[in-house]
């Protein structure tokens, strides 16, 4: 019988390290519906990244950003918008060339809007 990888599911799989690839690879899995652990040390790129801890409760789910509001922010479709995008994906670490959808998703995963707001007061 040849080895199918696609009808591996249900796996449970331990990254250590919650930096872009860990994180990447990590959301990847779960969207195939693995069971990922992340380990890290530190406790606030976790929580950041969404992770809930065994001895709390999770996180109250915050509204998601959407493409109006990176419109209403200056990040899309005004004049300037394209240099203030790429200044804030340099300083988050991003690659500098994501899509809105994909800018959107990683935004969604590391802030509400009035951070995001903070972030981008600041620049």
């Amino acid at each position: 019988m040849r080895f199918q990888p696609e009808r591996i599911f249900g796996m449970n799989i331990i990254i250590v390290g919650s930096g872009k690839v860990g994180f990447t690879l990590a959301e990847q899995l779960v969207k195939e519906e693995h069971d990922v652990t992340i380990v890290d040390t530190d406790e606030e790129a976790l929580r950041r990244a969404g992770a809930t801890f065994e001895d709390e409760a999770p996180p109250e789910r915050r509204e998601a950003l959407t493409k109006a509001d990176l419109f209403a922010l200056g990040l899309t479709g005004g004049e300037g918008s394209a240099e203030r995008r790429r200044l804030l994906l340099k300083r988050l670490d991003l690659p500098e060339h994501l899509t809105a959808n994909g800018m959107l998703e990683a935004l969604n995963l590391l802030f509400d809007r009035e951070a995001l707001e903070a972030l981008l007061a600041e620049t």
